[in-house]
């Protein structure tokens, strides 16, 4: 039995719960999950079928994220402030992505900038904290047409 049929928004901040495995088939269209301690996992991404918005922040346990399945919905992908986030891939599947904003995870910029991205990527910021790599990896990507979402 799945309660959250008709849920468009869901936010998880502080607590403590180690994935979203439980969530099925819905609506939500809108996810955050921040500060949750001990979450690891969000395997069953391929579930939120209708989702724009997704951010993940301050997770300190989450490692990897594979967009294995299309998601036509997501437009706005943030993975913020999750230190030993590793690995990213399937961006490819979200065709109608138009931002995707990365910053301070263990991502190695080099290797991550060489997968397929969606076509419809337009704003594209990746920050490391580290000024001098920052400058560089925003011309890189300024060079690739992206832009990084702060220009007015």
């Amino acid at each position: 039995m799945n309660n959250l049929k008709k849920l468009k928004s869901l936010h998880f901040v502080l607590g403590g719960r180690e994935n979203l495995d439980e969530i099925e088939e819905n609506e939500i269209e809108n996810l955050e999950i921040i500060r949750v301690r001990a979450f690891n996992s969000l395997r069953n991404i391929s579930s939120f079928k209708k989702l724009k918005r997704l951010q993940i922040e301050d997770q300190i346990k989450f490692k990897e994220l594979d967009f294995n399945q299309a998601l036509p919905s997501l437009r706005d992908f943030k993975i913020l402030n999750c230190k030993t986030f590793k690995h990213l891939s399937g961006l490819e599947n979200l065709n109608n992505l138009s931002q995707l904003r990365i910053y301070k995870t263990d991502i190695d910029f080099d290797s991550f900038i060489n997968q397929s991205f969606p076509k419809s990527l337009d704003i594209f910021a990746f920050y490391t904290s580290k000024t001098k790599i920052d400058k560089g990896i925003k011309e890189r990507l300024l060079k690739l047409g992206y832009k990084d979402g702060l220009e007015r």
